[in-house]
């Protein structure tokens, strides 16, 4: 994969029991006024109308996704968890 210059990708399938975000929203970036303020999943698909269910999909890439790949099942999910 190095030599695509793509580097480490991941994502993060979440199933929630109802929406809570704008139905008509395909994409959600979140882009922060100060990059320290960043997170590590910045980059959201909503995949409601792909699946049938109110699913949203994270994604991460970079520095972020080594992150992720090193963190368990559960703390990922804290991370993308929405309070």
């Amino acid at each position: 994969m190095d030599f695509s210059g793509f580097g480490q990708f991941n994502k993060l399938a979440m199933q929630f029991d109802e929406i809570f975000w704008p139905r008509k929203s395909s994409i959600f970036l979140l882009a922060p006024p100060d990059t320290s303020q960043s997170g590590l999943l910045n980059i959201w698909l909503n995949c409601t109308a792909l699946s049938g269910a109110p699913v949203l999909m994270a994604f991460s890439n970079g520095d972020e996704a080594k992150t992720c790949e090193a963190m368990s099942d559960e703390e990922l999910l804290q991370t993308g968890k929405v309070e």
